[in-house]
């Protein structure tokens, strides 16, 4: 949908969005809570140079750089995350398709979403000692075999590849009524909604999506009577959904069940 071509939307101070966003959305804001980390695998000696070219490169990705031109991948097929920079969207980006119907309002201060900026943090911080596990390596050969394949099919292929992981509440997995988890900690232990979009999210952007083309949102499940978050992407003039309680990718216009409550991408995020 086109955004308004009336001056920018008043902010509301970022200590009045957290009480409200704590009042109604508890499982939104919120400090960190501490992962029940996972078995680790024994160390062995890193051949080095490589892993930690690669790493360093992929925890400079979610920082807030200008867009590098790099190869995406290198021959033993880990990837070089490099396309991972943030792009603050241009004056051109300005229409959007209809998310489920709903209007939306565009914001930049993301800060109050801790949930959110936190897993991308823990991401950085946690990616260069994760390099030998067989789930990340997996991950890896995954993202490396589609690196020739067209948008469509890398989405499709993403869509498929984590929603095939087991889905467990944070109850469960963390004792934690709401913890985000990394892409390593998903893929390792498995997780429940946010946990399938944000390694979705971050799979395409490895992959060259850009980020002013993603968005997580937080919906409201009419069917389920409870809260819900998946991945959209803008492609083709359609808000696609990626979505774990669907195997397939789908259309948002196509489908009724969703509320959107709001959505959010590195730089910015939008109230419905």
């Amino acid at each position: 949908m086109r955004r308004s071509n009336r001056s920018k939307p008043r902010k509301l101070p970022h200590d009045t969005w957290n009480h409200v966003w704590q009042l109604f959305c508890p499982w939104v804001t919120g400090g960190e809570v501490a992962p029940i980390h996972t078995p680790s695998t024994p160390r062995r000696k890193r051949s080095t140079l490589r892993s930690v070219t690669i790493a360093t490169l992929l925890c400079g990705t979610l920082s807030f750089a200008s867009p590098v031109q790099a190869d995406t991948f290198n021959t033993d097929g880990r990837i070089v995350l490099a396309s991972l920079n943030n792009t603050i969207p241009g004056d051109n980006e300005k229409a959007y398709p209809e998310l489920f119907g709903a209007n939306e309002q565009y914001h930049t201060d993301i800060r109050p979403f801790t949930k959110w900026t936190g897993s991308l943090k823990r991401f950085k911080a946690q990616f260069s000692s994760s390099l030998q596990h067989p789930e990340v390596k997996e991950w890896m050969k995954l993202l490396s075999s589609l690196k020739d394949a067209s948008d469509e099919e890398k989405i499709e292929a993403v869509n498929e590849y984590m929603n095939e992981k087991t889905f467990i509440s944070d109850s469960n997995n963390y004792a934690s009524r709401d913890y985000w988890a990394t892409p390593m900690e998903f893929l390792a232990r498995g997780g429940d909604c946010e946990d399938y979009a944000l390694a979705k999210y971050i799979s395409l952007r490895a992959l060259g999506f850009p980020q002013n083309k993603m968005r997580l949102a937080i919906v409201y499940d009419r069917v389920m009577r409870m809260p819900h978050a998946l991945l959209i992407v803008y492609q083709g003039g359609e808000a696609k959904v990626l979505d774990n309680q669907n195997p397939g990718v789908m259309d948002s216009a196509d489908i009724t069940r969703y509320k959107p409550i709001y959505s959010i991408s590195q730089v910015a995020w939008w109230r419905h």
